[in-house]
């Protein structure tokens, strides 16, 4: 398989990043808490609130669990339970979904795009981007610039 053969491109259903990434909130894995404990079901909202507030500042679980005044690894174990991921798994998926609709709606270099989603260092923003997406991100934001031709 060749490089332009793995490249797809994507059909945003948002005309901008903001709105895009609006979009990632209305998905099934933010959806139902399925815990009875209303306590437990405030715990998860706010933590998800958490999470997307400051994924991009370089968040990880110890801010999240300081933030919200918990045991780090008793969140992490309800949060697993709840959604199969880790909270460290869900800020690395957010922060790969940020930075490839940034490199997608903007004109922002790699390494913008990875500050911008809240990697601390772009070597490993690239590992953890061709590893999920099987592509780099230079791939993916030429990918995505084509400019309009006039008719």
């Amino acid at each position: 398989m060749t490089k332009n053969q793995r490249i797809r491109r994507v059909a945003w259903a948002s005309p901008t990043l903001e709105a895009e990434l609006q979009g990632l909130l209305k998905k099934p894995f933010w959806e139902k808490i399925k815990y009875n404990s209303p306590i437990i079901k405030t715990t998860l909202n706010d933590c998800l609130q958490v999470i997307w507030q400051h994924f991009s500042q370089g968040w990880s679980l110890k801010e999240t669990a300081v933030q919200l005044a918990i045991n780090k690894t008793y969140l992490n174990r309800i949060y697993k339970e709840q959604f199969h991921l880790t909270i460290a798994e869900t800020y690395t998926w957010l922060r790969l979904e940020f930075a490839k609709i940034y490199l997608c709606f903007s004109t922002a270099t790699i390494t913008q795009a990875g500050s911008a989603a809240g990697f601390k260092s772009i070597n490993y923003f690239n590992r953890v981007f061709k590893a999920h997406y099987h592509t780099t991100p230079k791939a993916v934001s030429y990918t995505h610039l084509t400019l309009p031709t006039k008719a």
